[in-house]
């Protein structure tokens, strides 16, 4: 039995030495570094800061950028209007705080390609109409997309899409029917 014992203590011992020996695994090859060549540009980055700023000009209704932003041949496709040039999109964002009280565009998610941009948004405020401040409020909420063509780092066009219904559902007075009787 002696004997069985240390052959097998022999053999754990050649084992573990050979194992410790080794040479070690080779390592996965490393993934070759992005060079300005091969990485993907980040358009988000040049683009995002010219939406940001339209943006920010519909709620300020600060139009000091709107040229800096707007080309000249400007389009805006919407199913509440549709317009051209930088005159008449500060024209409907006027128009926008003069009849939603407390008018807020709020940007959520973004993405952006070389030439086009897509932000999904919800619009707040207080309906008042034509009657003014003196009018009963209603609140409102409404969300869409708008999607953005870009040319040399300009908005060329911009597409908005959303359900009006959801607008007139909360803008407009419910009528019951009159029952018959």
């Amino acid at each position: 039995m002696m004997k069985h014992l240390a052959g097998a203590l022999l053999l754990v011992t050649v084992v573990t030495a050979l194992s410790a020996c080794k040479p070690p695994a080779p390592a996965a090859p490393a993934a070759p570094a992005a060079t300005a060549a091969t990485a993907a540009p980040d358009y988000a980055a040049v683009l995002g800061p010219v939406v940001d700023k339209l943006i920010s000009a519909y709620n300020t209704r600060d139009y000091s950028q709107i040229d800096s932003v707007l080309a000249a041949d400007f389009q805006r496709t919407a199913p509440d209007k549709n317009l051209a040039g930088p005159a008449e999109m500060q024209a409907l964002i006027d128009e926008f705080h003069r009849i939603y009280g407390d008018f807020r565009l709020t940007p959520s998610d973004r993405a952006f390609t070389k030439d086009l941009g897509f932000v999904h948004w919800a619009v707040t405020g207080n309906y008042i109409g034509d009657a003014g401040a003196a009018a009963a409020a209603r609140p409102v909420r409404v969300t869409g997309i708008t999607m953005y063509q870009f040319r040399d780092g300009k908005i060329v066009r911009e597409v908005v899409y959303f359900d009006s219904a959801v607008l007139d559902a909360q803008i407009a007075p419910q009528q019951m029917p009159h029952a018959a009787g």
